[in-house]
């Protein structure tokens, strides 16, 4: 199986847990905030992102693929968020 496959299963297949959002977003807040504050919705995203990446590297890693500095994983996501009015 060449690599692009197993990255595109790993990315199917990837859950994110509660805590591993959790630790993504403690990480992301520590080394991108400064002194400015990261919008929550953003930094829940982001998160998101880093722990999909997490898990596409530990399986490619796994099918022989490890990982290398040159080596670039984009994970697109779109959130839809809406506002009630209550």
């Amino acid at each position: 199986m060449e690599a692009s496959d197993v990255a595109d299963q790993a990315l199917s297949n990837s859950v994110v847990s509660t805590s591993e959002l959790e630790e993504w977003k403690e990480i992301l807040h520590e080394s991108k905030s400064g002194d400015g504050q990261i919008p929550a919705h953003k930094l829940e995203g982001d998160a998101y992102v880093e722990a999909v990446r997490a898990d596409v590297r530990a399986e490619l890693e796994a099918a022989g693929y490890p990982d290398a500095p040159t080596r670039v994983i984009e994970v697109y996501s779109d959130s839809d968020c809406s506002r009630s009015s209550s």
